[in-house]
């Protein structure tokens, strides 16, 4: 955490209290598992019962979604992914495909274009078109 900023926290062992969300979106791409294991650890240690755990990754079986990054240093399958928040301790978990569109602009008629081809050829070649995986986990 850069100390030169004001932050609420810069340690998830200054965090008190207990929380009904705690969210990850866009995150553990940006860390190896056993960071990314040890951090949840914590974080779901400041869940309240019931509470929810969600996340999202880049999917890596889209053809650019993960490799667009160059800061995006591991990848999380969503069957991994599952199989991590099982290991994790939770007992409900919901996967779930992200795809982010453009509903209006000055892109949107190129955008239409581009999304149909792309996904006409990506299920031609059998790759999945959704840029994202989410994962919601109750504790």
């Amino acid at each position: 955490v850069d100390r030169k900023s004001k932050q609420d926290f810069y340690s998830l062992d200054e965090i008190k209290g207990k929380f009904d969300l705690i969210t990850m979106f866009e995150v553990i791409e940006h860390m190896k598992i056993n960071n990314f294991i040890k951090y949840s650890k914590k974080l779901i240690k400041l869940l309240n019962p019931g509470g929810l755990f969600i996340l999202s990754t880049p999917n890596v079986t889209h053809p650019w979604a993960f490799r667009s990054d160059i800061t995006h240093i591991q990848h999380y399958p969503a069957p991994d992914l599952y199989s991590i928040l099982r290991y994790l301790g939770f007992k409900e978990i919901f996967m779930f495909r992200v795809h982010q569109e453009i509903k209006s602009g000055s892109m949107y008629l190129f955008y239409l274009i581009r999304e149909f081809i792309t996904r006409v050829l990506l299920r031609v070649f059998g790759v999945d078109y959704s840029f994202g995986i989410m994962a919601i986990a109750r504790k």
